[in-house]
This record gives structure tokens, C-alpha cells and sequence, in this order.
């Protein structure tokens, strides 16, 4: 796995907003909140096998809000498996709540 993107280096009151768009791009497009704002150090790892992207995020606690305009900006091809290793979350989709735990593996479809 190789570093692609690293808020290290920018000036800390940068790093959330260049967090947050890195991952509008490499993901999903989503509206983000975090408690720290002001400083927020976290890291994109990617490991490119073709048709099979592998990514391991680092970062402090985010909150995460996609609307059905995100949604349709999405692209409908690409389908997100996702392995918390910490932490948690909990996901609200056409009145369905789900609730993630460290071991979880959520695959977001696009609906």
C-alpha cells in the first residue's frame, strides 16, 4: 500500500477541508462534520489492483450526511466495502438505521 493523500503537511487549519474533499472524490460525494476542525491528521493508503481499489483511511471521528443529490453524483458502477478496525457508526438509509461495529463489513450499493 502506498500513501496517496496525507493532511501531515498542510497547515492545520486545512487539513478538514482538504480531507473532506479528497474523499468527495475518491469515494462519495457527502456532507462531513468532525469536533476538530482545526487540526485534523489523517492519511489515505491505497493499494490499486485494477478493477479492485483497497484504501485504509486513517482519521480523527468524522460524521458523514449524503443526500439524494449526492447520491445520483455518485458514480452507479462503483460499490464500497468498508472494514471499521475501530470506532464505530451508524447508518440511516430509506428510514433503515444500521448500526457498525469494529469487525463489521458494510457494502454500500447505490440504490
Amino acid at each position: 500500500m502506498r500513501t496517496v493523500f496525507s493532511t501531515e503537511e498542510l497547515e492545520p487549519r486545512e487539513q478538514f477541508d482538504s480531507w473532506c474533499t479528497r474523499m468527495s472524490e475518491s469515494f462519495a460525494p457527502a456532507e462531513t462534520w468532525t469536533e476538530s476542525p482545526d487540526e485534523f491528521p489523517a492519511t489515505h493508503r491505497l493499494l490499486d489492483l485494477g478493477a479492485l481499489r483497497i484504501s485504509a483511511l486513517g482519521s480523527p471521528p468524522v460524521r458523514l450526511r449524503r443526500t439524494e443529490r449526492h447520491v445520483r453524483q455518485s458514480a452507479p458502477e462503483l460499490f464500497l466495502l468498508a472494514h471499521a478496525r475501530a470506532g464505530g457508526a451508524a447508518i440511516d438509509q430509506n428510514r433503515c438505521r444500521g448500526v457498525l461495529e469494529p469487525g463489521n463489513l458494510p457494502l454500500r450499493v447505490r440504490p
